[in-house]
């Protein structure tokens, strides 16, 4: 069942990237590539197209200040389940 998972999440194309830093990451919300963005209280947490858009990304933050935390993570099933039914259901 996990290597299914893991198969699911991979094939869902997207990727989240979080990302905490010393500087403003508003430029992000219109970054090429980038089709989600929610705010925390310490950075953003963006939906990408692919593991091109975090790379550019991080190219492209380093230059700007510290970066604190940049990861790049698998969607989660919730994520997958609401992008293809447009929907949460509890």
């Amino acid at each position: 069942m996990a290597g299914k998972l893991k198969e699911i999440k991979r094939s869902f194309g997207k990727k989240n990237v979080s990302i905490k830093a010393d500087f403003d990451l508003s430029f992000l919300d219109t970054y090429a590539g980038v089709t989600k963005v929610k705010n925390t209280m310490e950075g953003k947490i963006l939906q990408v197209t692919g593991e091109d858009v975090a790379e550019n990304m991080i190219r492209d933050l380093v230059p700007r200040g510290f970066v604190r935390k940049f990861e790049l993570e698998e969607p989660s099933l919730t994520d997958i389940f609401i992008e293809k039914v447009g929907a949460v259901y509890e």
